[in-house]
């Protein structure tokens, strides 16, 4: 079993910007194939040090990392599609799926436009199954909120390991895993 034997899968992307600031960004996609099966995505944004004359000096010096990969979205359209997974487990889906949604959707002023539907939204990586649109967070109450989000976990793991699937080239995985051996080690 080869990915047994890997504790993840990694693509990383770099592109430059040159937007008068030459900003360089480092983009990693992991996938951890071992216990956990999250993926994660996080970047590393670095500019060019310059000397006192304003001539580059040769080297990148980064001055931000982590989470901070949607602030350049546009300019890798090729991973944007990712973004929503950030943090999903391959495995049980999003973190506290159902505990996290009840809390930003029971956590002040929810029903109104706002910041906590917004973190709802991300929570539940709503958007990502096209039947998505048929609901309103904004209106939806809990119960009918925990329902739909029971309902839905299945499908929405299942276009996870869609793409996870598409954007590691895991075929010869998903040949095994049809087999009967786990996509996902067991912990």
């Amino acid at each position: 079993m080869l990915y047994d034997l890997r504790p993840a899968i990694v693509k990383t992307f770099t592109k430059v910007i040159e937007d008068g600031d030459d900003r360089r960004i480092r983009i990693q996609c992991r996938l951890e194939l071992r216990q956990s099966g999250v993926f994660a995505i996080t970047s590393k944004i670095a500019d060019k040090r310059r000397a006192r004359d304003g001539s580059w000096r040769g080297r990148w010096a980064t001055f931000s990392s982590g989470q901070c990969y949607q602030d350049y979205a546009e300019h890798l359209p090729e991973i944007a599609h990712l973004f929503k997974w950030h943090l999903v487990n391959a495995k049980t889906g999003p973190m506290h799926y159902v505990e996290s949604a009840v809390y930003w959707a029971t956590h002040s002023d929810w029903t109104q436009a706002g910041r906590n539907v917004e973190r709802l939204a991300r929570t539940i990586c709503y958007g990502a199954l096209p039947e998505d649109a048929e609901v309103d967070l904004r209106t939806i109450s809990v119960p009918d909120l925990r329902h739909w989000l029971e309902d839905r976990k299945p499908r929405l793991l299942a276009a996870l390991k869609r793409d996870m699937v598409a954007f590691f080239g895991m075929d010869k995985m998903l040949a095994k895993e049809q087999q009967g051996q786990p996509l996902v080690a067991a912990a």
